[in-house]
């Protein structure tokens, strides 16, 4: 005999969607702000060429746009880290326990 959760009623619980909704909102909104300061870089560096080669702090906005894509990378990360132990961790627990107390542990 194994333990095994009934994923079914798990799937149709207010929380688990929730849980389910926020993160593929954050996935959504961190992913579109990530491809879109990337393409922005490349389109920028493809017809730009003048305006990225300018001089800022001593070296050009192209390679300062490159440290500013590294770093924004970082944050997203960074970000996706304190949302996942802060909300969405929690959220994950409350709904194991919920499935182990409620008898939604099957055969």
């Amino acid at each position: 005999m194994s333990d095994a959760f009934d994923w079914t009623a798990i799937e149709g619980s207010p929380e688990f969607r929730e849980l389910t909704k926020g993160r593929r909102r954050f996935s959504l909104v961190a992913g579109s702000i990530g491809i879109g300061a990337g393409l922005l870089y490349i389109v920028l560096a493809g017809f730009a060429r003048d305006f990225m080669g300018t001089e800022l702090l001593g070296t050009s906005l192209a390679f300062l746009g490159g440290i500013a894509l590294i770093l924004l990378t970082w944050v997203i990360t960074f970000v996706y880290m304190r949302r996942s132990a802060r909300v969405w961790s929690p959220m994950e627990e409350r709904i194991r326990e919920a499935a182990s107390s409620s008898g939604q542990v099957g055969s």
